[in-house]
């Protein structure tokens, strides 16, 4: 009786270990394929230098957009992405802009959006 229930735990713990093997299994290829997507999100990233225009927040640590005006003329609308850039709150921004103090902007686009990964004095 013992030996058919200890025979039983056996068949029924293997199938727990290879359901929770597949399981993680599955669970590892999702992660590496979604850090993946997003690293090729990010792969063509681009910079520019200019002074900032304008700052739009609603928010002491956080801005809505800001938009920047490169050495060209060129005008850019970035917008905040999920990095959390320590140090340029919207008001250190606009600190830049009341003094005329050029950023460096470390960017990608994603549909039609150009995105701040990082910000430098």
């Amino acid at each position: 009786m013992e030996t058919q229930l200890f025979i039983k735990n056996i068949k029924r713990s293997r199938k727990e270990l290879i359901t929770l093997f597949l399981f993680l299994t599955i669970v590892s290829m999702f992660n590496i394929n979604c850090s993946k997507l997003f690293q090729n999100q990010i792969d063509d990233k681009h910079m520019t230098r200019g002074l900032i225009q304008e700052v739009k927040s609603d928010s002491l640590k956080n801005y809505d957009f800001f938009i920047l005006k490169d050495i060209n003329n060129k005008e850019f609308v970035f917008v905040q992405g999920n990095s959390n850039i320590i140090g340029f709150s919207p008001s250190h921004l606009r600190e830049h802009m009341l003094f005329g103090l050029p950023v460096t902007v470390e960017y990608y686009i994603y549909e039609d959006r150009y995105i701040v990964i990082n910000l430098y004095d």
